[in-house]
């Protein structure tokens, strides 16, 4: 998801994370990742839940807050967070 206005997020974060968290328990996921890109902070807020959540820390080598943290310099999922997560999984 792409944004002007990371904030306006703030208050559907409760019901993403709900719905994150039935997604992974209905499909039995480890990790489920949804990452919002605002383009004027040039970075990207990343929600997550499931047990491997620590994999986002290892990855990106930052520290999470609950179920989300926000990452500068971040902007595409194809060039910068496939590899990086690749990576970490190995």
């Amino acid at each position: 998801i792409h944004t002007m206005d990371l904030e306006s997020l703030d208050n559907n974060k409760p019901a993403l994370i709900d719905f994150m968290n039935s997604v992974c328990q209905e499909k039995n996921y480890d990790l489920v990742v949804l990452m919002v890109t605002d383009i004027l902070q040039q970075g990207s807020e990343f929600l997550f839940v499931g047990e491997e959540h620590g994999l986002i820390e290892k990855a990106f080598n930052v520290k999470v807050g609950k179920n989300q943290v926000f990452i500068p310099g971040i902007m595409s999922r194809k060039k910068q967070v496939v590899p990086q997560i690749s990576l970490a999984v190995e």
